[in-house]
């Protein structure tokens, strides 16, 4: 399904209009300029049916070289 939208409302805020919206088993979030590698979605896939309270399931990253790439960081301070 295509949901338009008047107006830009940002990545997060367009998710959460999909995410309201989904009806599947599992939701994917996807940024337009990923490439996805090999067996990825059936390792996912397979990952979560063998464990069902699986809340979030994120993957590694690797840039265009196939470095990893971080996705998280600690909190800054003031």
């Amino acid at each position: 399904n295509l949901i338009r939208n008047e107006h830009n409302l940002g990545y997060s805020a367009a998710n959460n209009q999909a995410i309201r919206r989904s009806r599947g088993r599992y939701i994917l979030l996807l940024n337009s300029d990923t490439v996805v590698l090999d067996n990825s979605f059936d390792l996912a896939v397979n990952y979560m049916d063998l464990v069902p309270d699986t809340g979030v399931l994120g993957c590694k990253l690797v840039d265009q070289h196939g470095d990893w790439q971080p996705t998280i960081s600690p909190f800054l301070t003031i």
